[in-house]
């Protein structure tokens, strides 16, 4: 699976470097649709080769679809104080595919800070935790790859320089490990967002 899964994550990285900076619906849209189908890279729903091409198209099968309600208001109301905060879910290309969609929103002017919210330990085998989160971007860091090189330094310095948070230990993370629907979020977990 590894194998098949190389040219998506180059293929995600190659879209942060031509989306950097440039911020547009059309590159919002492209690089949150990317993070959302992502969501299906532990293949507990489509093999690796099904997310071939998933997040270049329409979404189709969203119940609901906030994207346009979303890109409007970090568009009138985004800056440099703006906070996006992001569930993540899964490693792998789940984790890979969220931190496209970071690193698009930090290299434009409309986000000032990403707080991407793990687990605090792997509730199921492959979700995301803190030492998956820095193994993935010194990887992204360390390839051989331009792009992913690129991508993965710039994330490992906004995470150093605070542009880039996560939170491990707070009710929200607690909430995201545990058997509940998104619906029964503690109140302190609710505040954090």
């Amino acid at each position: 699976a590894l194998g098949s899964a190389l040219p998506l994550v180059a293929g995600r990285m190659d879209a942060c470097v031509k989306a950097r900076g440039v911020w547009s619906e059309d590159n919002f849209r492209r690089m949150l649709q990317m993070a959302l189908w992502g969501n299906q890279g532990d293949s507990s729903l489509f093999t690796v080769a099904d997310l071939k091409g998933k997040g270049e198209q329409k979404l189709e099968g969203m119940l609901i679809d906030d994207g346009n309600d979303v890109f409007g208001w970090l568009d009138t109301m985004g800056g440099a104080s703006a906070e996006v905060h992001m569930l993540n879910d899964n490693s792998g290309m789940e984790l890979v595919s969220d931190l496209a969609l970071a690193h698009y929103l930090l290299t434009t002017d409309k986000v000032g800070t990403v707080v991407l919210h793990l687990k605090p330990y792997p509730f199921f085998v492959s979700d995301a935790t803190e030492t998956d989160l820095r193994y993935t971007i010194g990887v992204l860091a360390k390839s051989e790859d331009a792009n992913q090189k690129t991508v993965g330094s710039e994330l490992q310095g906004w995470l150093d320089s605070g542009k880039l948070q996560f939170s491990t230990d707070t009710q929200l993370n607690m909430d995201l490990a545990s058997p509940q629907p998104m619906w029964c979020l503690h109140a302190d977990a609710r505040k954090t967002l």
